[in-house]
């Protein structure tokens, strides 16, 4: 792995079809802030989202999840866990 990637997911399945185009123009259009747009909620009920929380999911390479939690707020414990993950895989790729 040369790099961790961060990818951003926004669960859109309560926009009603005619206001789509004008959801996604309020998006970011540069590459390096692409957020992926879930019409139909696919990955939020694949990886049961929390509504109104961040939902943060850790694949491997292999595209296994390694971790997953769900946080409100800034959580330290949640945060050294997240950087050890990252750590490790960080390290197993190296």
């Amino acid at each position: 792995m040369d790099s961790i990637q961060l990818v951003s997911a926004a669960d859109l399945r309560g926009v009603p079809f005619f206001l789509r185009s004008f959801v996604r123009g309020k998006f970011p259009r540069e590459r390096e802030k692409w957020c992926l747009m879930d019409w139909r909620g696919e990955l939020a009920q694949a990886y049961e989202f929390e509504s109104d929380r961040c939902n943060i999911v850790v694949f491997d390479r292999n595209h296994d999840v390694v971790h997953a939690s769900t946080v409100q707020e800034l959580d330290i414990r949640e945060l050294r866990v997240l950087a050890t993950t990252l750590r490790k895989l960080k390290d197993e790729s190296d």
